[in-house]
């Protein structure tokens, strides 16, 4: 385990929750050494009766060591629920703040991050919860502090009756936590090892619930399919933890074991010392007493650090996710949006992905403006939807660079760039929120505009008939609705019209839609659209023809380019494609 993951954990939770973090660590200093000052107060209330009965011991004494023993009962028995309250306000503190960090560091990570697949790991546990792991951890880590005080102060006291017991017992304290912590890492290692089989497990759950998925799996008789899926890996998980928790378990059967003789070794030598009269009887009533909470306090420390061993690998993932590199992100002064019209340009542009050697893109020259429509046209896999990406700065060329107005989109302010391009991509996200906010995310300093709202959804044929902007939408309100696929395909455009950019790029988010809808709603899109360039990717060629200028990509390079009778009357790979679509129809 290593000290930097549980300094830096601490290091969160006192940044993110202040004074609590402190009162948390006082009570646990506190309620730790209330435990065997506990003990001392029970022997000195016993030996002041008996000196009191044998007249030996004044009154008073006695009065005031059951005093002490009272208030010290009644702290103990109430200390627990001060506890409660005071993890339970961190978490909520914890909670609030941590997101906002995790958050925000998503939001600076580079694109590419989230496609690597040796960055998944990271993101499935990070994505949990991450709050309640970090506080998960200090709470083991605080309850693994208040166990070591504890048993330093029963040592001390043990020590009254033998030091070479008490020094046995820290040996095998030593020894207990060495095996609990090597089962901890054969857990961890098995946890580490099945993060894959939980990303599984998770998407088969998530297929099971969704309503589309269900659907779809009842019409082809295949939901017992799935279920069988999910039941073999469950199965194959659950049996590997089985087996693992057993082999891990020998070592903590080892350590319990040593600590029962040294408990048995320990009630023999009270019972002598007490017959000798080497101890009092207080002292004696105490230890024995206390002889099965010792075996309690071992075995509990024991499991809070084991537990500590385990849970400090969340530190891990959370310092791997904060270590991912961010995109560089330039404050310039550069600024071409006053420009009455911007061009853009891409000039010998290529890409690979990330541990691929296959290039995406291949020299890639073209330009088009704000004035201009322009359609993306080729194959699947031909590059299309990664030409897009670079565009918006998801991804940086390999070589040759992307140009506004011969200036390099890579010098743009970072802020400045979201202005010039908005995207609606095939996979669009339907947000659960109203249909104010699922037009105005996309520029909510206008989020209480209603002219303007109106008015793009009336653009684009929203209907609000039934509605008003304050309807939410999605069943996880009372009086959510669920919309169809063209209400949300019209709902998405709506969005990126509402954010005012250059340009608007649409990654085939009417892929749903029939071919004679598609095209309906490309003619009303392109008839809203002003002083704004567009760029629209889609396989149906009959779409593309209303734009000014097409694209036609084929493994990653431009083979053509022009205006839909230019391309026709070359009579090349377009034509080809547009004919042989064109026959679908007839």
């Amino acid at each position: 385990m290593k000290i930097k993951s549980i300094v830096q954990n601490l290091i969160i939770v006192m940044k993110y929750t202040r004074w609590l973090f402190f009162l948390k660590i006082f009570e646990v200093i506190i309620s730790s050494l209330a435990k065997p000052f506990a003990l001392l107060i029970t022997k000195n209330v016993i030996d002041n009766s008996i000196g009191y009965y044998k007249g030996n011991t004044e009154i008073q004494t006695v009065v005031f060591s059951v005093v002490l023993l009272v208030i010290c009962t009644f702290f103990s028995a109430n200390i627990q629920s001060l506890d409660s309250l005071i993890n339970e306000k961190m978490k909520i503190v914890l909670s609030l703040n941590f997101s906002k960090n995790i958050i925000q560091k998503a939001s600076r990570i580079e694109y590419a991050c989230f496609e690597q697949k040796d960055n998944q790991d990271i993101f499935q546990r990070i994505g949990t919860n991450p709050s309640d792991k970090i506080f998960n951890l200090f709470t083991y880590l605080c309850e693994t502090i208040g166990g070591c005080l504890t048993i330093i102060g029963l040592v001390l006291v043990f020590i009254q009756i033998s030091w070479w017991m008490s020094l046995l017992f820290v040996l095998i304290l030593f020894v207990v936590m060495f095996f609990d912590f090597r089962a901890m890492e054969t857990m961890n290692t098995m946890f580490n090892n099945q993060t894959m089989d939980e990303r599984l497990l998770s998407y088969y759950s998530k297929v099971m619930e969704q309503k589309n998925s269900i659907m779809e799996l009842k019409i082809y008789n295949a939901v017992g399919y799935i279920k069988e899926k999910l039941k073999i890996k469950s199965s194959d998980v659950v049996d590997e933890r089985t087996k693992t928790t057993i082999r891990a378990q020998r070592f903590s059967f080892v350590g319990s074991v040593l600590v029962l003789v040294w408990v048995g070794t320990l009630i023999t030598i009270l019972i002598l010392s007490a017959a000798n009269g080497k101890i009092t009887f207080g002292l004696f009533v105490s230890l024995i007493g206390s002889a099965e909470s010792v075996l309690w306090y071992t075995e509990n420390l024991s499991f809070s650090f084991s537990k500590l061993s385990q849970n400090y690998l969340e530190m891990k993932y959370y310092s791997d996710f904060m270590d991912l590199p961010e995109e560089k992100r330039k404050q310039n002064d550069v600024d071409v949006s006053d420009d009455e019209v911007c061009e853009v340009s891409f000039e010998n542009v290529s890409f690979t992905y990330p541990n691929s050697i296959k290039p995406v893109l291949n020299d890639i020259t073209f330009s088009y403006r704000s004035n201009q429509s322009l359609a993306i046209v080729g194959d699947n896999g031909s590059g299309k939807t990664t030409l897009i990406k670079l565009l918006c700065g998801l991804y940086k060329p390999d070589k040759g660079r992307i140009t506004i107005n011969n200036i390099d989109i890579d010098e743009l302010d970072y802020k400045d760039r979201t202005r010039y391009f908005s995207v609606i991509f095939q996979d669009f996200i339907k947000y659960k929120l109203t249909i104010r906010e699922n037009v105005a995310i996309s520029d909510v300093e206008r989020m209480n505009n209603d002219d303007e709202l109106y008015a793009v959804l009336d653009d684009i044929g929203f209907s609000l008939e039934n509605y008003d902007l304050e309807q939410s939408i999605g069943k996880f309100y009372d009086n959510g609705v669920d919309l169809s696929g063209g209400q949300w395909q019209r709902l998405a455009i709506s969005r990126a019209l509402f954010s005012n950019s250059r340009f608007i790029i649409l990654d085939e988010p009417t892929a749903a839609l029939d071919p004679v809808a598609e095209s309906n709603l490309y003619k009303l899109f392109k008839k809203i659209i002003q002083q704004r360039g567009y760029i629209m990717i889609s396989h149906r060629l009959a779409s593309a023809r209303l734009c000014d200028k097409i694209l036609v990509l084929n493994n990653g390079s431009i083979i053509e380019q022009g205006s839909h009778d230019e391309l026709m009357l070359n009579s090349g790979y377009y034509n080809k494609m547009y004919t042989k679509q064109s026959e679908w129809y007839k």
